[in-house]
């Protein structure tokens, strides 16, 4: 009896660990997001100082993320399109990595690092 429920306590640890491990894994979307804002940001400085907003904006979207304030976490104003929280992945993986940031965002369990 008693290896039954040792075992059966291990397999449930098990279950729960792999079904977390996703959003684990998902989860730190934002810092690539943090990386590629920052590198189109410097790539778009070379350029007209009137142009820079535009050169950020497709710069990530070359890069595979699109401009998108409505989130709710993106803070509308001068220079948002240098914030990476103004930004949401085009793929459905990161997609759901950076819902899972923002929502954490929200609850409060992850803090907004600029």
């Amino acid at each position: 009896m008693r290896i039954t429920s040792w075992c059966a306590l291990r397999a449930g640890i098990m279950r729960k660990a792999l079904l977390l491990m996703p959003i684990v894994l998902l989860t730190g979307c934002i810092d690539d997001q943090k990386r590629q804002t920052s590198l189109c940001e410097t790539e778009a400085s070379r350029g007209y100082a009137s142009e820079t907003a535009s050169l950020v904006i497709a710069c990530m979207d070359k890069a595979g993320y699109k401009w998108d304030w409505k989130q709710g976490v993106c803070p509308v104003g001068d220079n948002s399109e240098a914030n990476p929280y103004c930004y949401r992945p085009k793929s459905w993986a990161g997609r759901i990595g950076f819902s899972i940031d923002v929502f954490l965002l929200q609850l409060g369990l992850m803090e907004r690092q600029t």
